[in-house]
């Protein structure tokens, strides 16, 4: 959880679509990638404790798009990591290339 104050600078940097997939690589992909290694603890279970919960029912959608199984087996193929960058379309390629395009219209 993060403070209000973080929150609303978040949601004011999101509105600029070049911050934002450099947004995802810095908050949302740690975050997902914690979510995912819970989840895989779990994996053993149905998931059904998490059933009601936004961020699960999101990420159920987001993995069904994708052709994702979320079941037992989603974890034996691929690594939390490997999920999270497929789940959110690779934003840290996108960040650094947004830095060095940056940079480069700096020199």
């Amino acid at each position: 959880m993060v403070s209000n104050e973080t929150y609303e600078m978040y949601t004011y940097a999101s509105r600029n679509h070049n911050r934002l997939r450099i947004l995802h690589s810095m908050i949302v992909l740690p975050a997902l990638i914690y979510v995912l290694y819970e989840l895989k603890e779990d994996s053993g279970n149905d998931f059904e404790q998490y059933s009601d919960r936004r961020w699960f029912q999101a990420l159920e959608v987001r993995m069904k798009e994708l052709g994702i199984n979320l079941d037992s087996n989603l974890f034996s193929a691929k690594s939390p990591y490997e999920l999270a960058q497929i789940l959110l379309d690779y934003p840290t390629k996108d960040a650094l290339d947004k830095i060095y395009e940056a940079d480069q219209e700096e020199n």
